[in-house]
C-alpha cells in the first residue's frame, strides 16, 4: 500500500510524515509488530510505571494511549472505506488515558492487546482496494482518507516508540 501524498496530509501530520517516510504502509505496520513484541524485554517491571517528568504519562499509559488511538483510527478507516461521509468526531487523548485504568494490567498484557488491535487493523487494510483507501471524509474537523489514517497508525505509533526509546529507556 503506497503512502498518501505529503501535500494531501493535514499540516498537523506533516511532522509525522517527515520523520517516518516509507514506501509501503502495510509492510511498515507489519514490521512494527516486531518492535511492539520486543518492547516487553526492554522494560523492567519497576519501570512500567515510570514517567520521565511530572505530568507525563507512564510507559503503561503511553501504550494504553497507542492502543486507544489505533482502535479509533481503525474505526475511521472502516467508516471511510465504506464511503460513509458522516463527520467523525475527535477525542481527547488525555481524557482517554485518565479513564483507562491501565495500571491494573501488566505491560506484557498491554503489548499483547496492542498486537491484537494491530492484527485487526491489518486484516481490515488487506481487504481494501485503492478506491476504498482514497475516499475522503472528515474526522476531527480535518479532511482525511483511509490511506492517510493507515499511515497515521504507523506514524503515531512510531512517534511514541521513539519517545519511549529517548526518554524512558
Amino acid at each position: 500500500m503506497k503512502p498518501p501524498l505529503k501535500e494531501t496530509l493535514p499540516s498537523y501530520y506533516q511532522t509525522y510524515y517527515d520523520n517516518n517516510p516509507t514506501a509501503d504502509i502495510y509492510a511498515a505496520l507489519v514490521s512494527q509488530c516486531e518492535v511492539i513484541a520486543g518492547l516487553a524485554a526492554l522494560v523492567s517491571a519497576e519501570k512500567e510505571l515510570f514517567a520521565y517528568a511530572p505530568g507525563k504519562w507512564s510507559i503503561r499509559e503511553v501504550i494504553g494511549h497507542i492502543i486507544d488511538t489505533e482502535r479509533i483510527f481503525s474505526y475511521r478507516i472502516l467508516r471511510l472505506s465504506r464511503k460513509d461521509a458522516t463527520e467523525l468526531p475527535g477525542f481527547d487523548e488525555n481524557d482517554y488515558v485518565r479513564n483507562f485504568a491501565v495500571n491494573r494490567f501488566t505491560l506484557e498484557s498491554l503489548l499483547q492487546e496492542w498486537l491484537t488491535v494491530r492484527s485487526a487493523t491489518l486484516c481490515l487494510l488487506e481487504r481494501l482496494e485503492d478506491e476504498d483507501l482514497d475516499f475522503t471524509g472528515t474526522a476531527n474537523g480535518i479532511k482525511v482518507s483511509s490511506r492517510m489514517i493507515a499511515y497515521f497508525c504507523y506514524a503515531h505509533a512510531s512517534h511514541h516508540l521513539r519517545i519511549l526509546n529517548e526518554r524512558y529507556l
